[in-house]
């Protein structure tokens, strides 16, 4: 979104910039109107008895679900681990998948700290859950689709990760 209105709204001379974030520099490369390539911060993967816990820039435990369509059914849930003394004190991300057939697809949604609700995209969310997929399905790049749309996260370097997906005004 930053890249968006970067590039669309106040008409920036680039094509690509660095945004310093709490998590870290992050770069952003436009590919054309609407679609741009993020760098994000390195994924690193932490002990947890609740799930696979990653932290991408901001904490995510990541859940299956069986059936993707009922997400909402587990705020309740959601809201319980977001809260967890396992992740105190500054609590977690939710992120729950469902894997698709092809390995390099899957669906995610991400229960969002601070917006304490599902939420339509989640950049860090769509990261942790194909990072999921990678420990779970050796998939190096995954299509992560979120309520909101479809983000395409590229492990190969997980220090260097990327993601490149739309946004839209």
């Amino acid at each position: 979104c930053v890249g968006y209105y970067l590039a669309n709204v106040i008409l920036a001379p680039k094509n690509g910039w660095s945004l310093l974030t709490t998590a870290g520099n992050i770069q952003i490369e436009k590919i054309d109107f609407e679609n741009f390539k993020i760098g994000m911060t390195e994924i690193s993967q932490h002990k947890s008895t609740k799930g696979a816990f990653f932290d991408t820039g901001v904490p995510h435990l990541v859940l299956e679900l069986e059936n993707y369509e009922n997400y909402k059914s587990k705020k309740s849930e959601a809201l319980a681990l977001r809260f967890h003394p396992e992740f105190s004190p500054k609590g977690t991300n939710v992120t729950y998948v469902e894997l698709a057939e092809d390995l390099n697809k899957m669906k995610a949604v991400s229960y969002e700290r601070g917006v304490e609700d599902f939420t339509e995209a989640c950049g860090t969310g769509a990261m942790a859950a194909a990072m999921y997929n990678l420990i779970k399905r050796g998939s190096i790049k995954t299509e992560v689709e979120m309520p909101g749309g479809t983000l395409i996260m590229d492990l190969a370097d997980i220090k260097k990760p990327k993601m490149t997906g739309p946004a839209k005004l």
